[in-house]
C-alpha cells in the first residue's frame, strides 16, 4: 500500500485544517539544480534553479509555523498531530493563505494567490473519449511543478526561489538578507526625493540596513507605473506610519524610528480593514 500524502489548509499560525489524504503525488517539482543561498545570486529560472539552506532542522531558522492546543509546532511535528485537526469545510475557503503538503520525505508549501483561485468558472474538460462541461467554484489551482517552498527532510534542506515568500512562513529568514553597504545606503536615501533625511549613516541599525538592501533590490525591479503607485500609497498611509511632511512638502526622517516607519511604507505594510474600520500594520515580514 502506498504511503498517504496529506494536504493541509493554512490560514494563520493558529488555523490549520485537514483537506484530504491521497495516494497520488500532489507535487512533482524538479529540484535538481540547487544553489546555496546568497543574496547577490540571481536564480536562472530557465535552468530551474532553487536556493537551499543546509542543515535546516537544527538551525535557528527552523521556527514553529503553527500552534495547536497552545503548543508551538515545527513542520515535522505538524503532521504528527493530524488527528487533532478539524476537517476543511467550504466556508473555510476564503481564508486559505497557504497549502501545506506532506509527500514522502518532503513538505511542500504553496501560497494561495488570487490568480490561483478558481471561482464561478465553467470549463470544458477534454477527458479521453468523454469530454465534459464542469462548473468550478471555491477551488485552488495546485501548481504541481512550482511550489513556493520545499523542506526535504531526507537531505535536511529548505528550498525556495523567492525569499520574500519563504519568510512569510519562516520569519527568521529575514536575517539572510545582507546589510546594505554605506555606499548603497547613501545611494538609496538620496534617491528618495520625497524625503528630508537628517540622520547619519552610523545611526542606521542592522535591521534597517538589511531592509534597505532588500527594498533597494525590490524597488529597482518596479515599472514606472508601479513606482508612481507606490508614491500614492505612501501619501495615503503617511499618518498611519507616524510620519509627516515639512513645509517643503517632503517627509521628515529625523531619527531611526522614522526611517523604520518609512521603510515599512515602502514595503506597503499598512492596510485598512473595511469591516472593522481599523488601520493595521502588517508584521508578518519582520520578527515581532
Amino acid at each position: 500500500m502506498e504511503r498517504l500524502n496529506y494536504i493541509l489548509a493554512y490560514k494563520r499560525d493558529t488555523a490549520i485544517k485537514l483537506v484530504l489524504s491521497t495516494e497520488e503525488a500532489v507535487y512533482n517539482a524538479n529540484t535538481e539544480n540547487q544553489i546555496p543561498y546568497t543574496p547577490t545570486h540571481q536564480l536562472d529560472r530557465d535552468e530551474n534553479e532553487w536556493f537551499y539552506i543546509e542543515n535546516f532542522s537544527n538551525s535557528d531558522r527552523n521556527t514553529p509555523i503553527a500552534k495547536i492546543g497552545g503548543v508551538d509546532l515545527k513542520i515535522g511535528e505538524l503532521f504528527e498531530r493530524l488527528t487533532e485537526f478539524t476537517e476543511f469545510q467550504s466556508t473555510d475557503y476564503p481564508g486559505i493563505k497557504w497549502l501545506i503538503t506532506q509527500q514522502g520525505e518532503c513538505y511542500y508549501f504553496q501560497k494561495v494567490l488570487p490568480s490561483s483561485r478558481i471561482e464561478n468558472r465553467t470549463i470544458l474538460m477534454f477527458v479521453v473519449g468523454d469530454p465534459k462541461i464542469k462548473e468550478m467554484s471555491n477551488s485552488v489551482e495546485v501548481r504541481r511543478e512550482f511550489p513556493d517552498i520545499i523542506y526535504d527532510s531526507h537531505d535536511d534542506r529548505l528550498l525556495f526561489r523567492d525569499l520574500s515568500r519563504a519568510k512569510e512562513i519562516y520569519k527568521d529568514l529575514i536575517n539572510l538578507y545582507r546589510e546594505a553597504t554605506d555606499e548603497e545606503i547613501t545611494d538609496f536615501l538620496s534617491s528618495r526625493e520625497e524625503t528630508t533625511i537628517s540622520i547619519s549613516r552610523d545611526k542606521i541599525g542592522i535591521r534597517n540596513r538589511k531592509e534597505i538592501a532588500r527594498l533597494g533590490d525590490k524597488i529597482s525591479t518596479l515599472s514606472s507605473e508601479a513606482k508612481a503607485a507606490l508614491v500614492t500609497y505612501i501619501d495615503t498611509h503617511l499618518t498611519e506610519a507616524g510620519l509627516h511632511k515639512g513645509e517643503d512638502g517632503k517627509i521628515i526622517i529625523a531619527k531611526p524610528k522614522d526611517l523604520s516607519s518609512y521603510l515599512a511604507l515602502l514595503d506597503q505594510r499598512f492596510v485598512h480593514s473595511e469591516v472593522y474600520s481599523e488601520s493595521r500594520k502588517i508584521t508578518a515580514f519582520t520578527k515581532a
